[in-house]
């Protein structure tokens, strides 16, 4: 319970490093743009189709941004929640990080199987979320109800 409930945090801090990495590999970034805020993208690195291209979404920049914002929340909740059921934060990781995956997937350019013209990735995002929740909200009512059925201290 303490080790998965402390591993929300760490594992977003985890991702926020490794789409850094996507910076630095120049790769998973978006559409083109021309907002302010635009990635640069060097042509050997540009999908075929945007070859003429130069500016895209830093996709993995709004990801990385998110899981800090994220990461932040779970570290408090880690911290001020305590009440909770041991463990509860890790499904409720699974489901943030999937909303995540939902507000992003759509930006992205690169090949990805689709479902009723939808990014595979986002149904399996929304999947997880229900089940996420679901886990999340089973635990913490078994977890209530296990404290309410302890005889009282004396």
């Amino acid at each position: 319970g303490a080790i998965a409930d402390a591993s929300a945090p760490a594992l977003l801090v985890a991702q926020v490093l490794g789409r850094m990495g996507n910076y630095l590999n120049q790769e998973l970034f978006g559409k083109p743009t021309d907002a302010w805020y635009g990635l640069e993208v060097e042509r050997a690195f540009r999908p075929l189709n945007y070859v003429d291209t130069t500016y895209f979404q830093p996709t993995f920049a709004f990801e990385a941004g998110m899981n800090l914002i994220l990461a932040g929340l779970f570290a408090v909740l880690l911290v001020r929640w305590k009440d909770r059921a041991p463990g509860v934060l890790f499904p409720l990781y699974v489901g943030a990080y999937s909303v995540v995956r939902i507000i992003v997937e759509p930006l992205r350019i690169d090949h990805a199987n689709e479902w009723l013209g939808v990014r595979q990735n986002v149904w399996v995002a929304g999947a997880l979320i229900a089940l996420s929740l679901i886990a999340a909200v089973s635990m913490q009512r078994r977890y209530r109800r296990a404290l309410s059925s302890r005889p009282a201290a004396s």
